[in-house]
């Protein structure tokens, strides 16, 4: 939108919002993103500053998890009411793929999809980079979709079908709170919940971890399932014990019916 002058944005909102009143108007801002989001231009921005946090942390090695949990917490402080619109992105025409920057590691690539689909906001995949597409920066990141299966990345597709999956099977996922519970020796922990619905995501980008506890003091004994490979951890006495945690790996935690 830039060069243009906001006037003409502001005309374009009611044009488009008096059609279509759920339409959803999306502005490619690399800076200063808060400028578009006033209510009267556009709904949300691509969030290239969540790129940013994310790769740093799940990719290149560049962020602890203190680090990562700060640059989350205040960039939706600073999108306020507007942060689960946001449209956050892991890669674009503009950018080098995912897998690419992931230093060509499934492992990386699905931590950083881990936190793109459990964060606040409305994930959004370059098309190509489910399948595990590489490429660098731009034109080789615009290259044809890569349409034959047997070229395609197993590990990493089905972990996106699972994320999407669980988007749509937990309400936390899309409108819910965002808690941060634990960030020790570069793992994160945080929680989306939504009254009764309820998601934990563990993030490790670094090496295996062994007898990780993450503080629970409002539950009792409980069952969780590892939605992404179905894994099973036990709860009590206001902890949650996860005797190992792999290299690079990302956990999404389901709390199982009492």
């Amino acid at each position: 939108p830039w060069k243009v002058p906001l006037d003409f944005w502001r005309e374009f909102r009611r044009e488009v919002k008096r059609v279509r009143p759920d339409a959803y108007i999306v502005a490619e801002a690399w800076r200063d993103p808060l400028y578009w989001l006033q209510g009267d231009s556009c709904d949300a921005v691509m969030n290239y500053p969540f790129r940013d946090y994310v790769l740093d942390y799940c990719a290149r090695d560049a962020m602890d998890a203190e680090d990562f949990d700060h640059y989350a917490r205040r960039l939706q402080a600073g999108y306020g009411s507007a942060a689960p619109a946001q449209l956050n992105l892991l890669g674009s025409h503009d950018t080098p793929r995912l897998l690419t920057l992931c230093r060509q590691s499934p492992a990386r690539a699905v931590l950083a999809f881990v936190c793109q689909f459990t964060a606040p906001g409305a994930p959004m995949v370059y098309y190509g980079d489910e399948n595990g597409m590489s490429g660098e920066n731009d034109p080789d990141c615009r290259r044809c979709m890569e349409w034959e299966p047997s070229r395609w990345n197993g590990e990493i597709r089905a972990a996106v079908q699972k994320l999407i999956a669980l988007r749509h099977a937990h309400p936390a996922l899309r409108r819910g709170s965002y808690e941060s519970l634990l960030t020790f020796n570069g793992v994160y922990v945080y929680r989306r919940r939504l009254e009764d619905d309820q998601v934990i995501v563990v993030t490790n980008p670094r090496d295996a971890r062994s007898g990780l506890r993450i503080p629970l003091p409002e539950e009792g004994e409980r069952e969780w399932i590892d939605a992404l490979n179905g894994q099973r951890f036990s709860s009590g006495a206001g902890q949650l014990v996860l005797p190992k945690l792999e290299a690079q790996q990302g956990l999404v935690l389901i709390p199982l019916e009492r």
